[in-house]
């Protein structure tokens, strides 16, 4: 069976082009918040999730610190519109791999999650994060 990967963003078309990109070769689950995220968390233990930092009710830093409470082995990138220094390094602290800016390249996303699911989780280029234009 192959890895599963959530993804987690209010916007139902992102989730779904993200969906497509990844299908090759994972088993993508969906989840429009972050209440319905932590749901999928329990329910389906995926290894990686992709989780955009805006979203209503809860937002992207309190679904990760819930999610690692969760599954403190899930490799986490943050999907967002903007870079703040410091709302990365409050994601770092809570435990997220890496930030990719949306609009995203697809080639990357497609070879950074293959990379990120067939290692530790940590980015190999040895920094802590990157954001990708």
């Amino acid at each position: 069976m192959p890895d599963k990967i959530l993804i987690v963003d209010d916007e139902a078309d992102l989730r779904s082009t993200l969906a497509d990109i990844l299908r090759f070769r994972f088993s993508v689950l969906q989840a429009p918040n972050g209440a319905a995220a932590l749901d999928v968390i329990k329910q389906e233990h995926p290894r990686l999730m992709f989780l955009d930092m805006s979203m209503p009710g809860m937002d992207g830093l309190q679904v990760l610190a819930a999610a690692k409470a969760l599954d403190p082995a899930l490799i986490v990138v943050m999907l967002t519109s903007e870079q703040h220094v410091e709302v990365a390094a409050k994601a770092l602290e809570l435990g997220a791999t890496e930030f990719v800016t949306k609009p995203f390249d697809v080639d990357f996303i497609r070879a950074e999650t293959v990379r990120l699911m067939s290692s530790t989780g940590k980015p190999s280029d040895g920094k802590p994060w990157r954001a990708v234009p």
